[in-house]
């Protein structure tokens, strides 16, 4: 799928560009997520009820030392056309223009900035989104844990919709979609040597 293919070219990108920020010394462990066994979900509300849909397609990278997660990097790119908001109508508007505009932006990404420590294991993650040509910043708290080879991030980020220009249009009239939303996220990753 060509789609599929631009977002492996874009995570590439993102991968040759976070390894050459890096700082100098012992060089933090490059991971790549296994999107088979990730997650990310939408949460909103219509009318004041809470509905729940899935994103299907994404890539990602990160790199983090588990004893430093001060130098922590992340690269998510979300295929905005795998949106599914749970129903079938829902989700052909959802992609119009007056919505996410996936025609004229088929791809947002998460950039991780750092995480702060909150105790346990529990992170505050704080970075940018990049949705319909617009940028903003995004924190959620998330937990980190680690199984073996295996890392895993859980949690959730909330943030208004408007912000990013989603339902400003015509369609937006004719139902009540909460400002709010969240995207709950269960990301698993494993080692990657950078090539």
């Amino acid at each position: 799928m060509a789609q599929g293919a631009a977002i492996e070219r874009n995570i590439a990108a993102f991968a040759f560009l976070l390894a050459g920020s890096g700082v100098a010394g012992a060089e933090p462990q490059a991971w790549l997520i296994d999107a088979g066994k990730s997650r990310l979900g939408i949460i909103y509300r219509i009318n004041g009820d809470e509905r729940r849909g899935e994103i299907s397609r994404f890539a990602g990278w990160a790199r983090f030392d588990p004893d430093d997660l001060s130098t922590a990097e992340m690269a998510l790119v979300i295929d905005m056309g795998s949106v599914d908001v749970g129903e079938p109508f829902g989700t052909m508007i959802a992609k119009t223009s007056d919505w996410f505009d996936v025609s004229a932006h088929p791809e947002a990404r998460y950039t991780l900035d750092r995480m702060e420590p909150l105790g346990d294991d529990r992170f505050l993650a704080i970075g940018r989104l990049a949705m319909r040509g617009i940028e903003r910043p995004v924190a959620g708290e998330a937990t980190l844990s680690l199984d073996g080879p295996v890392a895993e991030t859980k949690g959730e980020a909330r943030f208004a919709r408007s912000l990013f220009g989603v339902g400003a249009g015509f369609t937006a009239l004719f139902v009540e979609v909460g400002d709010e939303v969240a995207v709950e996220f269960d990301l698993r990753a494993r080692p990657e040597e950078l090539k």
